[in-house]
């Protein structure tokens, strides 16, 4: 039997048993909250202060997160309007009931099978790097280079047998649980650097509360490092789909897309502004460095971040077997039945094949530079590209006329062409034109990053 309908597409993300109705499985509001946070918080707190200096001080990084935030919120919105209209439940879903085209949505989930392969290899890597200054306090520097390579690996396989076993629960629900760790940790890191402020920095350091930055090439790379700071936008479709009927709305997502970029965009400024004033422009891209090696508050903070970053995996492998199971009926022509009665199978044996193989290429990768600009030129496709693609298709499909409808029965197409002024078509289409516009930017920033690093590794060489 071919295909499945957009319910059982629902079925599969939010009761893989099918035992139970969406209701009972779907998480809470407040829960679809936490989920959201879960994959926006992460290393990203440590890079702030940094960020802040490389803005060229206090004024400008508030005008550019928020400005980066509003963006980022009215995006996250556009894909849960296009999703609830085409009762969609995974961001293919969304190309495919937009573009009309088998081939554009199956090379879409792809890219974001892969974008979220990588993110999740990138969480692991990050949290190793943490792990390193926590290892060489506990085992000495001298020993810790001597047997740099074999802790480093030992620390990742370590890590990632730690929190094997939450890979395993089906229930999208339980995903709130590791966002409320997450959000404990967020928490931590703001206690820190109000601690380093007040008790740890003993002299007065001048900073810039508006200036202009140094170096517009840094200044460039601020835009893609913040737009990651918000980049929950393929969980968002996912979590929503998820939800009971009663809390199914785009009113109701409005508020939980809205608290979530509050939170996510309060934190940020405070640390971001926090660590700026304690140690000014000289400031690390990692603004832990700056603390003493063996300062308790930093050790705390750097276990706080490796258990965000762990929960985050955890949602990124949860979310990469959706996709993998998604395309894998969609080539078998499985109906929601037959899928069902084998993925229990199938399930173990992709978690076991992600787990392995993203802590295989944690171990084999050198750092977040390797692969972290290929992360983001992924990402910025479904933070900016696919809600500016979808409203620029949508916007300018002319509405057929009567004729054509009535050879065609043409009630469905009239259905999918909303019949709205021209002053909001216009509105719309600058929007996704900003959008667009948006992308194309962050992306080009990616790739010329990644050229820069592959030209340094040969020259190096």
């Amino acid at each position: 039997m071919k295909g499945s309908n957009s319910k059982e597409r629902l079925m599969l993300l939010s009761n893989p048993s099918g035992s139970s109705s969406l209701a009972i499985k779907g998480p809470t509001l407040v829960g679809s909250g936490l989920i959201l946070l879960n994959t926006a918080f992460g290393a990203s707190l440590l890079t702030l202060p940094y960020i802040v200096k490389t803005s060229g001080g206090v004024v400008p990084f508030v005008v550019i997160q928020y400005s980066v935030a509003t963006l980022a919120m009215i995006s996250m919105f556009v894909l849960a309007k296009f999703a609830h209209d085409g009762n969609c439940s995974l961001p293919r879903e969304i190309v495919a009931s937009v573009l009309k085209s088998s081939a554009w949505d199956t090379t879409y989930a792809l890219i974001i099978l892969t974008d979220t392969y990588l993110g999740s290899i990138v969480h692991l890597t990050i949290c190793a790097d943490q792990s390193e200054k926590i290892v060489e306090l506990a085992t000495g520097t001298e020993f810790f280079e001597q047997h740099y390579l074999l802790l480093r690996r030992l620390a990742i396989v370590t890590l990632g047998l730690s929190i094997f076993p939450f890979l395993v629960p089906k229930s999208i629900k339980m995903l709130q649980f590791p966002g409320i760790l997450t959000c404990v940790s967020s928490i931590s890191v703001i206690f820190l650097v109000f601690y380093i402020y007040f008790f740890q920095t003993h002299e007065k350091i001048e900073v810039e509360i508006f200036n202009l930055p140094r170096n517009p090439l840094e200044l460039s790379a601020v835009f893609p490092m913040l737009v990651f700071c918000y980049d929950c936008h393929a969980t968002s479709i996912v979590t929503y789909a998820s939800l009971g009927r009663r809390r199914k709305s785009v009113r109701n997502w409005s508020k939980v897309i809205l608290g979530v970029a509050l939170w996510i965009s309060v934190s940020f400024t405070v640390v971001g502004i926090m660590g700026y004033l304690s140690f000014g422009d000289n400031v690390h891209d990692d603004f832990l460095l700056n603390c003493a090696g063996k300062s308790i508050p930093a050790v705390i903070a750097r276990c706080a971040i490796m258990i965000s970053l762990l929960m985050s995996y955890i949602e990124g492998i949860f979310l990469c077997r959706r996709y993998t199971e998604d395309l894998y009926r969609k080539f078998a022509q499985l109906s929601f039945e037959e899928g069902e009665k084998s993925w229990t199978t199938r399930y173990y044996l992709q978690t076991i094949f992600l787990f392995s193989t993203t802590i295989f290429f944690t171990l084999i990768v050198g750092g977040f530079a390797d692969i972290g600009n290929i992360v983001g030129i992924f990402g910025s496709m479904t933070i900016f590209g696919l809600p500016g693609t979808c409203l620029m298709v949508k916007y300018t499909r002319r509405k057929p006329d009567h004729a054509s409808l009535a050879e065609s029965d043409g009630k469905g197409q009239e259905d999918e062409i909303e019949d709205i002024s021209t002053t909001k078509r216009v509105l719309y289409l600058i929007l996704a034109f900003v959008l667009l516009l948006a992308f194309v930017f962050v992306a080009a920033e990616g790739i010329l990053s990644e050229v820069s690093n592959v030209i340094k590794y040969f020259k190096r060489k």
